[in-house]
C-alpha cells in the first residue's frame, strides 16, 4: 500500500506523467538511487537493485486480448526497453517513468547473470538500430517486421542469449506468440520484486 501511495503521490505532484494516450512519457522524476551502495538503481519502495536482463511484468494495461505489459531492463541505471502499443515504436525509458506509468509490477530475474546481460545487450542494440520497427502482432521468430512488448523480451533472450522463454501457438493469428504473463514462468528464474497481486 505504501508503495502505491508513493507512486501516486509522485504522479500527482507532476514528477511522473502520462500522456493522454496512456503512453510512457519522459520524466525528470526521482532518481531511484541505490540504497545498498552498489551504484545500481533500485526498484521503487524496495532495496532490490535493478539488474540488466530483469523482466518487468505489469497488469496495468490490456491490448489485443493480452492482459499486461512487459519490458526488459538494459542497464544498472534502470533503463527499460519496451513498446507502448499501436502507433508506437520500441524505446528506452527510465525505471521511474516505467513505474509511474505501470505501478503494479513483478520483476523476474534469471539466475544466469551472463545470459541476462546478453539479453539486455540485445534489447539495447535493438532499440538503437531498429527503432523504426512498428508495433504489431507477429511471430516471435522475426524480431524486425513488427513487435510488441513481451516479444521484445522474448527476442532479447532468444537471439541475445540463446534462452527460450515460454510461448504458445495462437490459432487466431496462426503463429507463435508470447503473452506478458507467460514471462513470469521463465526457466531458472525467480521473482525478486513484487508489489502486485496478479
Amino acid at each position: 500500500m505504501l508503495k502505491k501511495m508513493l507512486v501516486t503521490t509522485l504522479a500527482l505532484t507532476g514528477l511522473m506523467t502520462l500522456t493522454n494516450t496512456g503512453a510512457m512519457a519522459s520524466s525528470d522524476g526521482p532518481n531511484y538511487s541505490d540504497v545498498g551502495g552498489s551504484g545500481a538503481a533500485v526498484y521503487p519502495g524496495s532495496s532490490v537493485s535493478v539488474r540488466p536482463g530483469d523482466i518487468l511484468v505489469t497488469d496495468s494495461v490490456s491490448s489485443n486480448g493480452f492482459t499486461g505489459h512487459a519490458g526488459i531492463v538494459v542497464d544498472y541505471s534502470g533503463n527499460v526497453v519496451s513498446i507502448a502499443g499501436y502507433g508506437y515504436y520500441p524505446k528506452k525509458t527510465s525505471i521511474s517513468t516505467w513505474f509511474g506509468s505501470y505501478p503494479d509490477e513483478k520483476v523476474v530475474r534469471l539466475n544466469d547473470t551472463a545470459s541476462a546481460q546478453s539479453a539486455a545487450n540485445w534489447a539495447s542494440s535493438f532499440v538503437i538500430n531498429h527503432s523504426d520497427v512498428p508495433y504489431g502482432m507477429s511471430d516471435i521468430g522475426d524480431p524486425y517486421d513488427e513487435t510488441y512488448c513481451s516479444k521484445i523480451v522474448w527476442d532479447a533472450y532468444q537471439f541475445g542469449a540463446n534462452v527460450t522463454l515460454p510461448f504458445y501457438y495462437d490459432m487466431f493469428f496462426a503463429y507463435n506468440l508470447v503473452a506478458p504473463y507467460s514471462l513470469l514462468d521463465a526457466p531458472n528464474s525467480n521473482i525478486v520484486f513484487s508489489n502486485a497481486d496478479f
